[in-house]
């Protein structure tokens, strides 16, 4: 979206839980923090120092383990509360592909916030160790 005009990186955290409903399907929640580090603009030969931009994501999980595979289909939904002045969060969502052994989760996702017509859309990479 536009928003990659103002930002490149954005770094996160994240606790879940997942809760095995079959053999292949896992529902769960997780609670976690995130910023986008703004770039600084240059308007008319003035810098003016970016202020990143932070959520709380709150979501709800799902996860679709393939058959006979490693793979997997995720999706979360969720809230993102804004953190900062002004932010007044938005609505989570993110498809996403994931690698599942025995003590690691690979993913990568495409993720969405959208409030009132305002998006910040990311994609997403991650890694989450099972306890």
């Amino acid at each position: 979206s536009d928003f990659s005009r103002y930002s490149s990186l954005g770094i996160g955290a994240e606790l879940m839980y997942l809760n095995s409903v079959s053999d292949q399907f896992s529902i769960g929640g997780s609670l976690g923090y995130t910023t986008y580090i703004i770039d600084d603009l240059k308007i008319l030969g003035q810098t003016i120092e970016g202020e990143n931009i932070s959520f709380l994501p709150i979501n709800f999980k799902a996860m679709y383990l393939l058959q006979g595979s490693k793979f997997a289909l995720g999706a979360d939904l969720g809230y993102a509360v804004g953190v900062n002045d002004g932010n007044e969060g938005g609505l989570l969502y993110e498809p996403k592909l994931i690698f599942n052994n025995n003590t690691l989760l690979l993913s990568v996702g495409y993720q969405g916030i959208t409030n009132n017509g305002d998006k910040i859309n990311s994609v997403q990479v991650g890694a989450a160790f099972k306890f």
